[in-house]
């Protein structure tokens, strides 16, 4: 496994709202380099290798094979706000799948954004001016799953029957705008949110029972059980 870098950095003003970050992975020229992807709940608009893709949101983790010297510019949308991306159509439509951005702007929209990226010293702009151009003609997030994801983001979360009474909906209705926009339902979202308060602990000092107890599992083994099947690692494995 080779080494490669990687960086975030805020958005620009205009996607702030929506963008958790820009972000950019350069691959070292001595060797090429396997990523652990995890599932985060967000959905990333991505440059790699020439092509545009997005990164639907995963509800497993994905190896991916890069070779030495590439360079990857993606943007991360938080959860529930990659409307933009998609129009009308569900983002469970590319849970667990990467398509090509033509496939949801057009080949032509697609190939001219490529192109300029394959000419600028600067591609994360260039990919943030695009999607701050979409949002004058497709501006679709929902407010209600947006303020719906905060409230899940706990190491006791409230079930979705309270969720959903708090914005007057009836469940079944609930579930199916959340489906929509975050790409899966609120069980697999609490388990993913559950992940990334893990992998932060896991930078600490603190001991695994602790950090099961604060990140929200029953117990160390539920802890371990749950980093294996999205991560594919221990705890101890995801520390180092």
């Amino acid at each position: 496994m080779g080494h490669a870098s990687y960086v975030e950095r805020p958005p620009v003003p205009a996607l702030a709202d929506r963008v958790q970050s820009v972000w950019c992975l350069r691959v070292s020229e001595s060797a090429s380099h396997t990523q652990r992807i995890v599932p985060d709940g967000c959905t990333d608009v991505i440059s790699y290798d020439g092509h545009l893709l997005v990164a639907g949101p995963d509800t497993s983790y994905r190896l991916a094979d890069m070779r030495p010297g590439l360079l990857t510019v993606g943007i991360r949308f938080r959860t529930g706000t990659a409307g933009v991306l998609f129009g009308d159509m569900p983002v469970s439509a590319v849970r667990d799948e990467q398509p090509l951005l033509g496939d949801l702007w057009g080949d032509r929209t697609a190939s001219e954004l490529a192109e300029r990226l394959a000419t600028t010293d600067s591609p994360s702009h260039v990919l943030q001016d695009a999607v701050v151009a979409r949002l004058s003609r497709v501006d679709a997030v929902d407010p209600v799953v947006v303020a719906a994801v905060g409230l899940f983001d706990t190491d006791r979360p409230p079930s979705v029957t309270d969720v959903a009474g708090r914005f007057g909906l009836s469940e079944r209705h609930f579930r199916r705008r959340f489906v929509h926009a975050v790409g899966y339902g609120p069980s697999t979202l609490v388990g993913v949110l559950r992940l990334g308060r893990t992998m932060r602990l896991l930078e600490t000092r603190a001991r695994a029972t602790e950090i099961a107890a604060v990140a929200g599992y029953a117990d160390q083994p539920h802890m371990t059980r749950e980093l294996r099947r999205l991560a594919g690692v221990t705890p101890g494995q995801l520390r180092r």
